[in-house]
């Protein structure tokens, strides 16, 4: 009786999962559009050499938000999976190994770029951007700064891609087998 449940948060976590990683891969280019329209300015950066720059780091720093939470996301779904996963093989309640091992390296993956991003890629990201506004009155700071900031996001974009297409895969090889029948309803076609 435990299968059930442990199926329910197994495919609770990886949608959530997947669902968080697809919101940002497509908020992302909404949010940088959005705020280069606008030509805001930031009241706390006063630089004269960034008064074309304010929509990019505006939406730098939002994106830089919605990345630490989605990082905390994925980390507590990537958690939930993986015991999940540990949890039906103790049951014995899997497909073939072929498919179990497929499924557990893409989690496995997507959980590595997860850690990547989060822990490596962002502060990175972060410092170059902090870098970049310090320095903005000394553009031969700046500028390899800003270069190096955007570099970085187009690497957070193609990894949130990559997370994107793992999960997806992870879906589909968790779709075959045992594991979907557990929640199959039978219904009767007799009638009274």
């Amino acid at each position: 009786m435990v299968t059930p449940l442990v199926l329910a948060c197994f495919w609770i976590a990886l949608s959530v999962w997947l669902g968080g990683v697809l919101f940002i891969a497509m908020a992302t280019p909404i949010i940088h559009m959005t705020c280069s329209e606008a030509d805001p300015t930031i009241a706390n950066i006063r630089s004269v050499n960034l008064e074309e720059q304010h929509g990019t780091l505006l939406a730098g720093t939002i994106m830089g938000r919605l990345l630490k939470q989605l990082g905390t996301v994925q980390l507590i779904c990537a958690g939930i999976c993986l015991i999940s996963l540990m949890a039906l093989a103790a049951a014995g309640n899997l497909n073939d190994r072929v498919t179990d091992a497929l499924r557990a390296l893409l989690l496995l993956a997507a959980t590595g770029l997860a850690l990547w991003e989060r822990f490596t890629l962002s502060p990175r990201l972060m410092a170059a951007r902090d870098e970049f506004v310090l320095y903005a009155d000394e553009p031969e700071l700046a500028n390899p700064a800003k270069d190096r900031m955007d570099r970085l996001q187009e690497g957070s974009a193609r990894l949130l891609m990559i997370s994107a297409a793992l999960l997806v895969g992870a879906v589909v090889f968790s779709s075959t087998g045992r594991t979907v029948t557990a929640f199959n309803i039978t219904t009767s076609t007799t009638r009274p």
